[in-house]
């Protein structure tokens, strides 16, 4: 079979696994898409899980981070009867405010504003989660910072 100029610009589901450090590799639930400048020249970071579970807590995963462009994190819940419910509880920080997320939304991360843990309290049914930025490196710079940890987060699931 001849090789179509843009195969490279469909990318199947499963086909690009996210790199080892990456906190979503450890989730309960599929991983469906995992795409940067390494999979596509030039292309900006997408990734999207179907997400089946509470995921364990890892110390990647509680620690605050930014990035050096803006960053959408978005959730949609399976329940196509009730389409606005998500079906979770996710606890989401934006610096030193706490969110609870128990609807479908997207988030929007400006750059270099100090973001995350994102905690998932409670899973009830699967979701779909996504992060784009416009970034293909996908720079990120983590917060390690123990007492900021002690002081916000109750890590009790």
């Amino acid at each position: 079979m001849v090789e179509r100029i843009f195969d490279k610009y469909i990318i199947d589901a499963g086909q690009t696994p996210p790199p080892e450090k990456h906190p979503q590799e450890k989730t309960p639930g599929t991983q469906m898409f995992y795409i940067h400048d390494r999979i596509i020249k030039g292309a900006f970071m997408f990734c999207g899980t179907w997400l089946t579970g509470v995921p364990e807590l890892t110390p990647e995963m509680i620690q605050q981070h930014y990035h050096d462009e803006d960053e959408y994190i978005g959730f949609i819940g399976s329940n196509f009867e009730k389409p606005f419910e998500l079906g979770a509880e996710i606890e989401f920080w934006y610096e030193d405010e706490k969110y609870i997320i128990k609807k479908s939304c997207v988030l929007f991360v400006p750059k270099k504003l100090r973001h995350a843990p994102m905690i998932y309290r409670k899973v009830d049914s699967p979701f779909f989660i996504f992060s784009t930025i416009p970034d293909p490196m996908h720079n990120l710079h983590e917060i390690n910072d123990p007492e900021w940890v002690k002081n916000h987060i109750n890590l009790t699931v």
